[in-house]
């Protein structure tokens, strides 16, 4: 974008918008669309209000056009602080009835609930965390009647869901391909060590490969969730040092981390509208 392109540009706000927006006269306005004489302070305003547009992430763009399209529903699904409220229920199991384990599983339900409002909302089956659901089950089928193997199996499932789920966007087909090489890790470790548990964890690594190949797509580094790191952290010191308590605190830094997200979001959605 050239100089005498970027003078002619308000986006879609008419002239006595714009002036309002960079603190101007309509006439100052008119003039330096007509001229290009237009003041270096103003420039500046003009050509940061420019840049601004063009680095919204995706993500916020997407979020801006389901909200013209009234699919509100998502978005307050969305802004129910679900994780706040996992880390509660954790801390009442952990503080009043010593359970820190296995009550660390409610932290799985996390990317579900989110995932499972997409999923809805969007009518797609490829966006809802089926790992988690897998995960949750296995995590059942161990710690309660330990079967640890040969309840592996399960983890079958994974590939075959997004084989299914992806079988039409080919781009996607890299996340069947994560699982199935996680899938056979998990295998070796098993049959040759009979490490079934609690190298498990590695199946968690799939919804972190997901975050991440979401982020590197939409440009928007917050969209890495840092609740799959804590978990996998937090059960390897669990059962290989049997820190289930005072190692809780990890989950703490999940809301920590989540609340810059949510002010970065919404202030990148206002700008947004500033540049309608």
């Amino acid at each position: 974008m050239d100089v005498n392109e970027l003078i002619k540009y308000r986006g879609k706000y008419s002239v006595e918008e714009l002036a309002q927006i960079l603190n101007v006269n309509k006439e100052d306005v008119i003039k330096w669309e007509e001229t290009g004489d237009i003041d270096e302070q103003t420039f500046i305003n003009l050509k940061e209000m420019y840049e601004e547009e063009c680095n919204i992430p995706n993500y916020v763009k997407e979020m801006h056009e389901l909200s013209n399209k009234k699919i509100k529903g998502q978005i307050i699904w969305n802004r129910i602080p679900y994780p706040l409220l996992a880390l509660a229920i954790f801390l009442v199991f952990g503080f009043v009835y010593d359970a820190w384990h296995p009550a660390w599983t409610i932290f799985l339900t996390i990317p579900v609930y989110y995932s499972l409002g997409s999923s809805i909302f969007r009518r797609s089956l490829a966006l809802f965390n089926y790992p988690c659901i897998v995960i949750g089950i296995y995590c059942l089928l161990g710690f309660i009647c330990d079967l640890w193997s040969p309840g592996w199996v399960i983890f079958l499932t994974i590939p075959l869901y997004y084989l299914i789920c992806f079988s039409i966007a080919a781009r996607k087909i890299t996340f069947m391909v994560y699982a199935l090489i996680i899938l056979i890790v998990y295998l070796l470790l098993g049959l040759v060590y009979n490490m079934w548990h609690p190298w498990w964890v590695l199946f968690i690594s799939i919804i972190t490969y997901i975050n991440i190949s979401r982020m590197i797509s939409y440009k928007f580094i917050w969209f890495f969730d840092m609740y799959p790191v804590v978990i996998i952290a937090y059960v390897l010191c669990g059962a290989l040092g049997n820190l289930w308590h005072p190692m809780w605190v990890l989950f703490i830094l999940v809301p920590l981390y989540h609340i810059p997200q949510g002010i970065i979001i919404y202030k990148r959605k206002k700008a947004l509208h500033i540049i309608k």
